[in-house]
Parts: C-alpha cells; structure tokens; sequence
C-alpha cells in the first residue's frame, strides 16, 4: 500500500472513530450551558432522550433520577392499565384483570397449588384466596387432591375457564398493546428488560421478608 492510500486510510478511520463524538458535542454543550453544575452522565442521556424523542427542552425531567417519581410514574401507568383491562372486561363474566391472570396462568402453567398460585401472582394470600374462591364459583376453576400430598389441593381449568381465557385472550392481548403506548419495539425491549431486573431484585427482598 502505498503512503498516500495508508493516509487516506487513516483519515477514514479516525473519521469513522470520532464521527458519533463530534454529533454529541453540539448536545453536550447545550447541555452544559443549561446545566453547568451537573456533570451525572446518566441525566445527561435522560435529557438527551427527551430532546431526541421530539421534547426538546433544557429541563431535565426530574423522574429520570428521583426515585420518588419513579414510584409515582409506575403508580400512573399501573392505574392506566388497569382501568384499560377494566374497561375490556366490561360484559363478561369476570369482574377484574386479576381474575384473568389467575385463569391466564393456569392455562399456560398447569394445575397449581392455592399458594403457589397466589404467591405467582404476587399477591397477599387474603386477596388471592378472595380471587380464588370466585373462580370456584363460576366453575372457571377446579381443585382436586394433590397426588403427592393428599392434605393440599391442586386448581386446574375448567372447560369453562378455559374458554373464558381463550375468548378473551385477543382483547387482553389489546390491552397489552395499549399499555405499551408509543414506545418503539427497541423502547419496549428495554422497559421489559429494566422491568425484570426489578422483579429479580424485589423477588429476594420478598423472600427474606417471609
């Protein structure tokens, strides 16, 4: 190769090397100038986000590192979904989500024990013995003997709970979508993999408290 070409070469590279960092500069300095006492990269790409996403402002919102508005914010959504699912369910004979997802994982788990059910659901036993109950009621649920332990019961679908949960499953899956909102696939991708590191965390924070 010749030294004009190896130049050439390295020019293309270190364009290539340093393109993405000279796009950033204009927004760190923006940044800076809105900010000039804050140098946490992690707010910097929450209010780089923002602005990217059509919300250009030199606010940084104060959710994206305050633990108090992430409690609130996932409140908002949790209430939003549910009074979606609530709205779905509307003429059916189920009266809540909850009741759904109780027939929803015995469908795709298998029978279950009572708490072993409720404890999947994340529910007090109080609660899920309420939502257990009226599934009995509506002969969407069964229980029999354990084979392995004969003083515990197993719950199991009937043929009528699981038409129940098969009827249903494309408006809850509806309801999924709508929960999603306007996040892009790569957006949903990431919530869903922040929302189980969540749940690996408080799974064993739960299990030292029992």
């Amino acid at each position: 190769m010749s030294s004009a070409a190896a130049i050439a070469g390295e020019d293309f590279f270190l364009t290539m090397q340093y393109g993405l960092l000279k796009a950033l500069l204009p927004h760190l300095e923006a940044y800076e100038t809105a900010h000039p006492n804050d140098a946490d990269p992690q707010r910097f790409i929450a209010w780089l986000s923002l602005r990217q996403g059509g919300n250009a402002t030199n606010e940084t919102p104060q959710y994206a590192y305050d633990d108090l508005g992430v409690l609130q914010l996932s409140n908002f959504w949790y209430r939003y979904t549910r009074g979606y699912a609530r709205k779905a369910l509307e003429g059916t004979p189920l009266g809540s989500f909850d009741e759904y997802a109780y027939l929803d994982t015995l469908h795709h788990q298998g029978p279950m024990g009572k708490s072993a059910l409720i404890q999947y659901q994340r529910h007090e036993k109080p609660t899920g013995m309420e939502i257990i109950k009226r599934l009995l009621e509506l002969d969407f649920v069964a229980q029999t003997d354990d084979p392995s332990d004969r003083r515990s019961k197993k719950l199991h679908l009937t043929p009528k709970g699981k038409e129940v949960v098969e009827t249903l499953a494309p408006t809850i899956q509806q309801v999924a979508r709508l929960s999603s909102g306007n996040l892009s696939p790569i957006e949903r991708v990431q919530l869903l993999h922040l929302l189980q590191k969540l749940e690996t965390f408080h799974a064993v924070v739960q299990a030292k408290l029992r």
